[in-house]
């Protein structure tokens, strides 16, 4: 199943979709990286901000919010992640 930025799953009508942004449930921040999840179940989407100097790098991933400093967060905003379930 593939899943959006927001954890939408690609079945959702809002799936990929620029005009229906999800408001942060947390936002939690570490020095210069921000981590931001959209529900309060532990595993779903998770966007990472990076701010280095004028440049900000903002990806996302699917995985557990306890976990998210460990995460390989490397997709951009537009791209679609495939889970297996």
């Amino acid at each position: 199943m593939f899943y959006d930025c927001y954890g939408r799953p690609a079945s959702d009508k809002d799936f990929m979709s620029a005009d229906k942004k999800l408001v942060p449930y947390e936002v939690v921040e570490s020095g210069n990286v921000k981590y931001i999840r959209f529900s309060s179940k532990d595993v779903g989407a998770i966007q990472k901000i990076v701010e280095n100097g004028t440049d900000t790098i903002i990806t996302w991933t699917m995985g557990s919010w306890e976990n998210r400093a460990s995460l390989s967060i490397t997709v951009d905003l537009n791209t679609a992640i495939e889970v297996v379930e």
